[in-house]
């Protein structure tokens, strides 16, 4: 890098300059120079405390990771012989895991012969779904088979 365009402490631009003189500005005034945007032409680069830096940089990633924990899946199980009454109350615990912003994973567990009921399996997923009406409502991973039985994931349409 023969030149750097340098930033002072307050954001005030201090213009193009080669790189020895930001460094040599910096130790100076006893503070370090850190490369802000490397692939800017010219790199772009800050006069300030490299800790101090760090420490806000790792503050924003922590934030953003406070944020992210929306994916998160939750699960709601269901069996063959689910009452209906039973089904609502899923649909309830569903419903709010959404209202809070989280995925929900619907598995159908199948044990023994009902395994070999796929078509009701199906249509009892499909009553679940049908509860939360049509276009309220998105899928993430269509209805598969797994060794276990049948599984959605679903989220609510934003």
């Amino acid at each position: 890098m023969p030149e750097i365009r340098l930033i002072d402490e307050n954001g005030k631009q201090l213009g193009v300059m080669p790189t020895d003189a930001a460094i040599e500005r910096a130790r100076y005034m006893g503070i370090d120079v850190i490369e802000v945007a490397g692939n800017a032409k010219p790199p772009v680069c800050r006069l300030g405390d490299f800790g101090k830096y760090q420490y806000h940089q790792n503050k924003k990633l922590r934030k953003q990771k406070a944020h992210s924990k929306t994916g998160e899946i939750k699960a709601v199980r269901i069996g063959l012989g689910t009452a209906k009454h039973d089904l609502e109350m899923r649909f309830q615990l569903a419903k709010k895991f959404m209202s809070k912003g989280q995925r929900v994973k619907v598995e159908l567990k199948l044990v023994g012969r009902q395994k070999g009921q796929i078509d009701l399996a199906r249509e009892k997923i499909e009553a679940f779904l049908e509860l939360f009406g049509k276009g309220n409502l998105k899928i993430i991973q269509p209805l598969k088979r797994n060794p276990r039985g049948m599984e959605i994931i679903i989220d609510k349409v934003t």
